[in-house]
């Protein structure tokens, strides 16, 4: 009986690391796809930027700029909060926290476009090398 018991805790123990290294895995996962999705959003949000300077009437345009804005802010906000960020990571994401703030500012002013785009360039580079920071946890 007491042999069951030492078998059935060592497997428990087991299959919970198990778990835990494939519930980080998964989550790192997770992370590499929000950090492709914020490039994405970089480069819509300049997109829509301009397609909405260019044709300020254009309401749609606006709902999309705004749609992409509010999609990479809640990504923003979901990789600064992972509590398995590096320290390297996290001092990325700050800066990409400062530029974003930025930027965010530049797109309420409806001004300034060649700011808006070079600021979301910026945040685009930062995302490439945070994207690699995030794959090299995986492995």
């Amino acid at each position: 009986m007491n042999k069951f018991y030492s078998s059935f805790i060592i497997l428990f123990l087991t299959s919970t690391l198990f778990l835990n290294a494939t519930t980080s895995l998964s989550s790192n996962s997770e992370l590499i796809k929000i950090v492709k999705q914020q490039q994405y959003l970089a480069k819509k949000i300049s997109k829509y930027y301009g397609d909405f300077q260019a044709d300020k009437r254009n309401i749609k345009k606006k709902e999309l700029m705004k749609k992409s804005i509010k999609s990479f802010h809640s990504n923003h906000l979901k990789l600064i909060k992972n509590r398995n960020n590096t320290q390297v990571i996290n001092q990325k994401l700050t800066k990409v926290d400062k530029i974003w703030k930025i930027a965010d500012k530049l797109s309420q002013t409806q001004k300034h476009d060649k700011m808006l785009n070079t600021a979301m360039n910026d945040i685009s580079g930062e995302m490439e090398e945070l994207k690699k920071l995030y794959t090299k946890i995986t492995k």
